[in-house]
């Protein structure tokens, strides 16, 4: 009898430790925390606008080290350590899409082309190997709803601060469409 109890509080035991686990590792939030004071005076005015902070240009590096990698949110909380939203990562690896690379864009077949463009008339080759990266980014990557989600929290956090308004914010949706890179 001694043996079954021991062994089922050995399976208990066991259940409880991974269930532990798999909390820390898949359910629970494990996003570093900054103060909103430190991130709204510090961070999100370079996130804003990081070409008019010539001042400090290792804001990346510092917030990186503080979120732990570039593809990390962060959670910024009030004076009660409570979270009131949290900041996407600077990098958001899932609109990249690896399958759905092709052989006919190859980097090595663009620098190729490149190559021998730029021995002849190197501002076609600038052109045409903009052109061509910029067409190999845009196969490579894809509008997921993550992004979208990703932009939205952004633009809440930046009409939240007043550096865009709510009318802004549409006109930088319809904006983005018309947009063409060359």
């Amino acid at each position: 009898m001694d043996d079954t109890k021991l062994r089922d509080e050995s399976l208990k035991m066991i259940s409880k430790e991974a269930n532990d686990i798999y909390n820390m590792l898949v359910v629970e939030n494990n996003n570093n925390k900054l103060p909103e004071d430190i991130f709204v005076n510090y961070f999100l005015p370079y996130f804003a606008n990081p070409i008019s902070d010539s001042v400090n240009n290792n804001k990346v590096a510092e917030w990186v080290s503080i979120a732990g990698t570039p593809v990390a949110e962060v959670d910024i909380i009030d004076n009660n350590n409570k979270v009131l939203y949290s900041v996407p990562s600077l990098f958001d690896t899932s609109v990249i899409n690896l399958n759905k690379l092709s052989e006919a864009h190859r980097f090595n077949d663009i620098m190729s082309k490149f190559d021998l463009q730029n021995n002849n008339i190197p501002s076609v080759a600038q052109h045409l190997l903009k052109q061509d990266l910029g067409n190999k980014l845009e196969n490579m990557t894809e509008v997921t709803s993550n992004r979208l989600n990703k932009e939205k929290q952004w633009k809440e956090i930046f009409s939240k601060y007043g550096y865009i308004k709510e009318s802004k914010t549409k006109q930088l949706q319809s904006d983005s469409d018309e947009l063409e890179y060359d």
